[in-house]
């Protein structure tokens, strides 16, 4: 599910996903999987977030 969404975002946007499942994860102590990522995922796909994806990168418009 998250590879589809991401496409066509930047590195910078994918480390900052990939950060926030991590942070997820240790919040619940747990290992990060894929149910973190997915949540990171709809975190940062938010209307809340247009600011963080307009200065990590996002390739396409969403």
């Amino acid at each position: 599910m998250a590879a589809a969404q991401t496409e066509g975002m930047t590195a910078s946007f994918i480390k900052e996903l990939v950060r926030r499942a991590v942070l997820i994860a240790a919040e619940a102590e747990q290992d990060a999987g894929d149910d973190d990522l997915d949540h990171a995922t709809r975190e940062m796909l938010d209307e809340a977030q247009n600011i963080t994806r307009s200065l990590l990168g996002s390739i396409t418009d969403r």
